[in-house]
């Protein structure tokens, strides 16, 4: 390359060095038109712009509003190697409002994704982050964007849109891709076969799994293990174990390896129809096969063996073949072990497994203290479970909706008012969404506390954060109206219930609505007499 040349390249970095520290002062300044000027000045000299100036004059569009302007730039430059999430870390010092962050990250998602391959693993990263934020309506545009554009997707991509749809129950969405797929001569692999299955089977959709299995076979594709375990999936789940036992052994003869995981979706199906024998039979076979049982096997196995009084003697002969084979327990297994414990109300093994926890060096993770503490309310120690709640606190475990529940029965059940209050704050500030479970426990707990106008608060709360009243929640209401003579109270709950064609089915809700009416019609009649006599 000659001097003149290296030169212009020298001066044309320098150039650009100098205006991209302007640029950037005039946007913190908020002088946009100068940025703009600048720019232009740029384009005429026909020189490399860096794309940090590009980045600066993108995010002054978008302070002006100018969204063409903003993707207008974008189409016109070359950014390079310059990937999205470099390009928000950027403005997100410079678009304070989250209205101009979204306005940008949705202009440059578009961009980048129309420069990338869609059957690139980028590609394929991008969509499935798309369903990851529930932006399915975007996948399927994007979807429909590629096809009719003309691109062939590989099975990759057409996975990550099978997978996507059937995960967010768009059954249409993924017969589409099924069905478009088919037209364009993609023949499925076994990978897009198991996708179907694993996701029709996942939703209960148990005949369609069983469609797609047997338009497998007619092709000739041999499953993979991946598909032979989604259709033993789907049969354990229609409660159909023997047909799910004989995929099983059409699996050993076709010589598919038999792994832990194999075995141990097979014993939990077993277990979860109620076929303790067969699972059992299972966990033996596998000693026999040389297939060698990992900590989740010995937790599927103590979960559903702990449900069955007349197994309860094997559970020893479970954790005795745990230390045989030098595995230790996790925290799974010990929380398990809590739940199971409480549930006989073995107070004193609960104690054990406590100590445990301690002597395997296993931290205790946010279901154990879930266990813990619904098990201690359930046996009536509210100041042992208020302490372990306490604990959670203290090592900085985030409590769940469930566990928030709990506390506020224990809290209730301690007359401490103002801890109940504590924990309502606390859901409302944070991410947790509060369910019918939670509100109902609330308005049950102020209602028996005698305080009918923050319980009928929080009925107007949960309505308005579409938290709908179920017959649980009328119930409660109604009952604490009636106790307390408050007819009319009890009479706009009983129109609520109309206006949303609510159809009681509990045998007592339907007596109080029955009674509230009537006392209404009662109270109407009489008013209408005094009425006619003052006249």
């Amino acid at each position: 390359m000659n001097e003149k040349v290296l030169q212009s390249e020298k001066n044309s970095e320098l150039m650009t060095k100098n205006d991209q520290t302007s640029i950037r002062d005039y946007l913190i300044s908020c002088n946009y038109q100068e940025i703009f000027r600048i720019y232009q000045d740029l384009i005429g000299q026909r020189i490399n712009i860096h794309p940090i100036i590009i980045i600066y004059v993108f995010a002054a569009y978008i302070k002006v509003n100018d969204l063409e302007g903003a993707k207008t730039l974008l189409n016109k430059s070359y950014l390079g190697n310059f990937h999205i999430n470099l390009f928000m870390k950027i403005l997100i010092h410079y678009l304070k409002k989250p209205d101009e962050m979204e306005s940008a990250r949705t202009i440059l998602q578009k961009y980048f994704v129309e420069r990338v391959n869609p059957n690139s693993p980028q590609f394929s990263v991008h969509v499935a982050r798309l369903f990851d934020a529930g932006k399915i309506q975007q996948a399927y545009v994007l979807y429909n964007n590629i096809i009719c554009g003309g691109v062939k997707p590989n099975e990759y991509t057409y996975n990550v849109f099978l997978s996507g749809f059937l995960a967010h129950d768009k059954y249409a969405y993924s017969v589409q891709v099924w069905d478009d797929m088919k037209k364009k001569g993609h023949k499925p692999t076994s990978i897009i076969y198991s996708t179907m299955i694993n996701g029709f089977a996942r939703k209960k959709k148990y005949h369609d799994a069983e469609v797609i299995w047997e338009q497998m076979k007619r092709e000739n594709i041999k499953p993979d293990s991946i598909a032979y375990c989604a259709m033993i999936d789907a049969y354990f789940r229609a409660k159909d174990y023997q047909k799910a036992l004989r995929i099983f052994e059409q699996m050993q003869q076709d010589n598919i390896p038999m792994t832990e995981i194999v075995f141990n979706r097979i014993i939990n199906g077993l277990l979860w129809n109620n076929r303790v024998d067969e699972a059992v039979s299972i966990y033996r076979q596998m000693h026999v096969m040389n297939v060698r049982p990992c900590i989740s096997t010995f937790n599927i196995l103590i979960r559903g063996l702990l449900y069955y009084k007349k197994y309860e003697m094997l559970i020893a002969d479970i954790l005795d073949d745990m230390r045989m084979q030098k595995i230790a327990p996790d925290v799974v297994t010990l929380t398990t072990l809590i739940e199971r414990y409480f549930a006989k109300g073995d107070i004193k093994s609960v104690g054990r497994v406590i100590d445990s926890f301690s002597t395997y060096g296993i931290k205790p993770n946010v279901t154990t203290y879930g266990a813990l503490i619904s098990g201690l309310m359930l046996t009536g120690d509210y100041a042992a479970a208020k302490l372990a709640y306490e604990e959670m606190l203290s090592v900085n475990i985030q409590p769940n909706i469930q566990i928030y529940g709990c506390m506020l029965n224990v809290f209730f059940k301690l007359n401490n008012l103002q801890n109940v209050y504590q924990i309502y704050q606390n859901v409302k500030r944070c991410e947790t969404r509060p369910t019918i479970a939670f509100y109902n426990i609330l308005i049950g707990g102020y209602i028996r506390a005698g305080n009918l106008v923050q319980a009928k608060n929080c009925y107007h709360e949960m309505k308005h954060l579409k938290v709908y009243p179920n017959q649980s929640t009328y119930k409660t209401l109604l009952n604490g109206y009636i106790n307390n003579n408050d007819l009319e109270s009890a009479t706009k709950i009983l129109q609520n219930m109309w206006d949303v064609n609510f159809e009681p089915t509990d045998l007592d809700l339907k007596r109080l609505c029955k009674m509230i009416e009537k006392k209404w019609q009662n109270n109407r009649r009489i008013n209408d007499y005094f009425e006619k006599k003052s006249k």
